[in-house]
Parts: C-alpha cells; structure tokens; sequence
C-alpha cells in the first residue's frame, strides 16, 4: 500500500483522472478503481476502512478482488507518471543533466519494478548517453548497474552484461573514492564549525588531507564534482593556515581543472570565485579584490545565495580596506526582501552589524554620498543593540563588535558621559568574559577606549597616553588568525576616535 500512496502523491491528480476517463476499462465516475484512487488521494482512511467502503463490512486487505483493483491502479499511476516525464528533456548543462538524469533513472528503476523491462532498458540506455560524460559519478553508476542486471534478464546479452559491469566497477570505484575526499571535506568543514581548534590546527588537518587525496584528481580528470571538492579543501587548507596567495592560486588551479571537464557545475564555479575575493580581503588588497569581484560577477548568478554572499564580501572589503564609499554603496543597494529570504536569522544579525558600521562611519563624517547615491534605510541604533540575541551568547566573537559600534555611536554624537558610563560597563565586561582571552588586541583596543574616556575626551593626552598600546596592539601576533573579529581594523576605528574627540577637556567645558 505504501508504494502505491507514493504513486498517487507522484502524479498530478488531473493527469490521472483524464488517464482514467479515457481508460476503455475503466467505467467513468462509479468505477472502483476509481474509488480507490479518490480514497488513498484523501488520505483520511485505513486499508482496511478503504476495502470496507469498496467491498463491504468484513472485507479484508488480502481480498482477492481488493489485490487485483490496487494492481490495475498501480500500472495506470505508472503509465501517468511516464507520461507527465518532459517528452524531451534538456542535458545541455550539468545541472539538467543530474535534474532529468536522476528522474529517468527513478522512472527506469519503477518501470523495472513492474516488469516493464524492455521500455526501463530504453529509457536507462537513452539517459546514459545523454549524461555519461558529465560524469556525475552516483547517477552514472546507477545507470550502468542497472543495465547490467537487465541484460541478465529475458534480454540476455553477455557482451552488453560485461560492457556495462565493467562501467559500473569503474563508477563504484570513483564513488568510493569520491566519498571519501568528501568525509574529509566534511571533517574539515565540521572542525571549523565547532570551533574546537585554532585554524592553525585545522588548516595543517586539511593539508594532511589533501596530502591524502592528492591523485584523485589527476585519476579522475573529467569528474567535476571531484575536481571541485578537492580544490575547495586546498584551499581551505591554505586559508585556515593564513596562506592566502596559495589559497588563490589553489583556487586558480581548480577552476581551470573544472573548466575542462564538461558542463562543471555552476554553484562549485562560483564558490571558487567567492573564495578568491575573501582571499583579497584578508589580504586587505583593495584594488586586487575590486576585480575579483568583477570577474565573480560575470560567473555567479543573480538573485541568488552567492550574490547575497558577494555583495558581504564587497561591504567587508570596503570596510576592511577604509574604502568605506564602497561599503555605503553595496549595502545602500541591498535587496533586503532577498536578503531575509535567503539566509538565517543570524547571518541577518551579522548584516546588521556591517549596517551599524557603515552608518557609524556616516555620522563621523568618513562617507560623503553623491547626489545620485541612494540613501541607507534608517538605521536606530539603541534597538539593535539590544537586539542581536545570537551573538550575545558569542561573547569572545562579534557580540565585542556590537559593544564597539555602540561606543562610537555614543562618541560621534557626543554624548561623553554615556560614553563613560558604557567604556566603564565593557571594563568590567573584559574583567569577566576576557580575562584570559587570547586575542591581544581586543584588549588593547578596549584599553584605548579607556584611555581616551580617562584623557577626558582630550586627544593630544589620549593620543600620547595610547601609543604604546596602540603600538602593542599592532605588533600583536596573532593577529592573522583573527582578522575576521575586526570588521574594520582596530587601528582605523582608533584614528577615527581621536578625530572625534576635542580639547582642552570636553567635561571641562560642559
């Protein structure tokens, strides 16, 4: 009965009763077996409660009559659900090809299983050729095991029975080998996400990985999907160790592998390109990523999560890089109905936090939008502070951002005794969640708050009294490892800080 409630789900209702009204055998409306498909497509009764309606009280799901009725269903579904197939349907790029590749081979596989042999060998042979040389590994090892096994049947053939084993060894080889560069793509990925060890650690991880790894490439030059997923784990590798010009020239090396193989996927194309504009980023090369985004553009499609994700990677670099117009202009440009639609509510959050940047820098005069320049939507300050709730449980990672942007909101507004009031709260704050944490300048930046709120918001004192924390904060050495935690380097948020502050002594005057 199950395989036969998937069949109804499977096939348009209008498609199945025209199949059944024009069915020579089948009365019109008062037909059984139509009653039984109405039945099962209500999904409101049991087997049981449906052979009771059909034939009467008493009546059993073994019936003879009842087993009949549910076969003659089950191969009007299925000539249905052959029929609703696209009549011609596209292999012209990997995408297509794996979409209709797999839905012949689920069609093939249902025709098989109703002894619809010699119709499941054409349909299977048919799609193999369409889409053997994309090489999608699973779906082509499918095909050629199941044609395999159909040349054992009443079409025996041993020469085509040998032909298409000899594929599918070949097929489940590359899918085992295939499987186990993606479990230590997987691990990688996982390391990164738990946040149990240093980068450092797992990029020397992923290396040994890729060590491990290193000739599936070259033994299967045409598998794209391969070819992607060992780029994207050398990469990593690289990145995790703060290896960012390997990282790009990995990435360079893979996209030219993916490109000679045929139709390579789209999205893997895209996630290479994005890799090389975040390489620029860290490499705070502002001019370098300006074409990296460019060129990613022409790759990624529109509306899509990899747009989303290019345009953050613009934002970033502007504000990374003091190129701070570019950051105003990507995010002044934002669909944000997209932006709500694609991602999770924590990724909103950080968006938020790049929004609660750029207008910061607005107010304190580093932005000076042009006439035709769109405006930023209204941003309020005070409700998103208090309203990030995933990453005030982060509490060494960007809830220090939130904390920052406040601060600077409150010193560009000039509202000093406030400003005191909030460097004193995040004293404590560091006192209690950053006592022993490891990145050097966070705490040094957080002691150029103080200093300034203790220099009276004077800044030549505060300029002279923070140099040597300014010039520790700067020879700190972790910080390649932890670039991402600055959104804007701490360096240009300190010169921005001094530029707002006055003399002889701002409480003095008040």
């Amino acid at each position: 009965m199950k395989s036969l409630i998937e069949l109804v789900k499977a096939c348009q209702p209008r498609s199945v009763i025209r199949l059944l009204e024009g069915n020579s055998t089948v009365a019109a409306e008062d037909s059984k077996i139509r009653k039984l498909y109405d039945l099962i497509l209500e999904e409101q009764k049991t087997e049981e409660e449906i052979v009771q309606v059909l034939y009467g009280k008493g009546r059993l799901p073994t019936l003879g009559k009842y087993k009949t009725l549910k076969t003659r269903l089950r191969h009007i579904l299925v000539q249905c659900f052959l029929m609703e197939q696209p009549k011609e349907p596209s292999y012209l790029t990997y995408d297509q090809a794996y979409h209709f590749g797999y839905q012949q081979l689920a069609a093939g596989r249902m025709l098989a299983g109703k002894g619809a042999h010699n119709a499941a060998r054409k349909v299977l042979l048919l799609t193999l050729q369409y889409v053997k040389d994309y090489e999608i590994i699973h779906l082509n090892h499918g095909l050629t095991e199941m044609l395999a096994g159909l040349h054992l049947g009443t079409a025996y053939s041993e020469d085509l029975f040998q032909r298409y084993l000899q594929l599918a060894a070949y097929y489940s080889e590359a899918a085992y080998d295939l499987d186990l560069l993606n479990n230590r793509y997987r691990q990688v990925r996982n390391s990164i996400y738990s946040q149990r060890s240093s980068p450092m650690d797992i990029g020397i991880m992923a290396a040994k990985f890729v060590a491990e790894c290193a000739h599936l490439p070259a033994k299967y030059p045409n598998i794209s999907l391969l070819q992607g997923i060992f780029a994207i784990l050398e990469i990593t590798s690289f990145m995790q160790q703060g290896l960012y010009e390997k990282a790009i020239e990995a990435s360079l090396r893979g996209t030219a592998a993916l490109e000679r193989c045929k139709g390579a996927s789209h999205s893997t194309l895209s996630m290479l390109a994005l890799s090389r504009v975040e390489c620029t980023i860290k490499l705070g090369d502002y001019q370098r990523g300006l074409e990296q985004i460019e060129l990613a553009r022409k790759t990624i499609s529109k509306n899509s999560i990899n747009e989303l994700k290019l345009t953050e990677y613009a934002i970033q670099l502007g504000l990374r890089t003091g190129n701070y117009d570019l950051a105003y202009l990507e995010l002044a440009q934002l669909n944000r109905p997209k932006l709500k639609s694609l991602i999770l509510e924590r990724h909103i959050e950080y968006w938020q936090i790049l929004e609660a940047y750029v207008n910061v820098l607005f107010l304190a005069g580093k932005i000076t939008p042009q006439e035709d320049w769109p405006e930023l939507p209204k941003f309020k300050m005070r409700k998103f502070v208090n309203n990030v709730p995933a990453y005030s449980k982060n509490k060494k990672g960007m809830n220090t951002q939130v904390l920052i942007t406040h601060i600077l909101f409150l010193l560009v507004q000039k509202e000093y005794d406030e400003v005191t009031e909030r460097i004193e709260a995040l004293a404590n704050y560091c006192k209690r969640y950053l006592r022993e944490d490891e990145n050097l300048r966070n705490n040094c930046f957080f002691k150029l708050l103080s200093i300034a709120s203790q220099s009276s918001f004077f800044r030549q004192l505060a300029d002279q009294k923070g140099r040597k924390t300014l010039e520790r904060m700067q020879n700190a050495k972790e910080y390649a490892s932890n670039k991402d935690a600055e959104i804007v380097p701490y360096e240009h948020l300190w010169e921005i800080i001094l530029n707002q502050l006055t003399g002889p002594g701002v409480h003095q005057q008040n």
